[in-house]
């Protein structure tokens, strides 16, 4: 399988253990791997995940993601605050929309438990972020939760 012509594309990719993940890739190669990771290998990056050949079943280009957001921006939302707010500083500008649509569902649950740094978080990169497009959508989440 040829891993770089899926470089900067949106993707679906099928691990060989059955999971599925979706985003915008990154190609490495096994040069770069073994610079950065110490692995030997070349490799697709969704948003801090790697995804190594071996490890891939398929990997098949997207016109559109399936769905709002992934198990990649669950991950990010519900496992700690430190990880959340750095991929808010991501430099693609699809992964932080995907994260906060992701955000949004979770500080539905009432049980949320990182809720208050979440909001401080969203408050912190509406007022810092260069994206319009991303800060106009933490301001509507805001907006929505300040109503609620």
């Amino acid at each position: 399988m040829n891993l770089r012509k899926f470089d900067n594309r949106r993707v679906r990719i099928t691990c060989n253990n059955g999971e599925v993940y979706e985003g915008v890739c990154e190609y490495n190669n096994a040069e770069y791997g073994e610079i950065e990771f110490g692995r030997s290998e070349e490799s697709l990056e969704i948003f801090n995940f790697l995804f190594y050949k071996n490890e891939i079943a398929s990997v098949d280009i997207l016109g559109n993601f399936s769905k709002p957001y992934g198990k990649i921006e669950e991950y990010y939302t519900q496992d700690g605050i430190d990880e959340f707010k750095d991929m808010l500083f991501d430099e693609n500008k699809e992964h932080i929309i995907r994260l906060l649509i992701c955000v949004e569902d979770r500080l539905k649950e009432t049980d949320y438990p990182y809720r208050y740094e979440v909001i401080e978080d969203l408050r912190a990169f509406e007022k810092y972020a260069d994206d319009e497009e991303s800060k106009a959508e933490v301001k509507r989440i805001l907006e929505k939760i300040g109503s609620e």
